[in-house]
């Protein structure tokens, strides 16, 4: 887990991973693991019309929102669910049960989204996240081909340390 609730994993203002979102088109947006909803900030000065939602399991993050914020997830379906960053890990978890944990994360996750799916993995081609999991594209790909998503884009350049997979339900 992060150590505040400002920490998103990601540098401050670095918000260039959310152009994926120009791909699709959407109205409603569910962002699963928003952390203090950097994503919120960047639909804000993208111009779109949008009406978002921020889940999260971290109240302190939430509380530094100013979207609506839940940390269950109402029921309703979204456009697009995205999951930007929400793979972490604890040290002591065997890597393989922490790969299926996140892969059941993208399962629940795809169940409120009636049209698209947005997640990330940090590339196993990166030596520095040591004590993080770290995932090869054929593994997700294989994900989305277990949860019948179809992969419109995979983004591999935008964020250096991560694919940005792009999917429709």
């Amino acid at each position: 887990m992060y150590k505040s609730s400002r920490d998103t994993g990601y540098c401050p203002a670095d918000y260039h991973r959310f152009n994926s979102l120009k791909h699709i088109t959407f109205q409603t947006i569910l962002d699963y693991g928003s952390g203090c909803c950097m994503l919120f900030e960047w639909l804000k000065r993208s111009g779109l019309k949008f009406e978002y939602v921020a889940y999260d399991r971290r109240e302190d993050a939430l509380s530094l929102c100013e979207c609506p914020t839940y940390t269950n997830i109402p029921n309703m379906l979204f456009d697009v669910v995205c999951l930007f960053g929400t793979y972490d890990h604890v040290k002591s978890t065997p890597i393989e049960e922490w790969k299926n944990t996140y892969l059941e994360t993208i399962r629940q996750a795809k169940e409120y989204s009636r049209k698209h799916l947005i997640f990330t993995g940090i590339k196993d081609t990166i030596p520095w996240y040591t004590d993080w999991g770290r995932f090869s594209k054929q593994e997700l790909i294989s994900f989305c081909e277990q949860l019948n998503l179809k992969i419109l884009m995979i983004d591999e350049e935008t964020e250096p340390t991560e694919y940005i997979f792009i999917c429709e339900i």
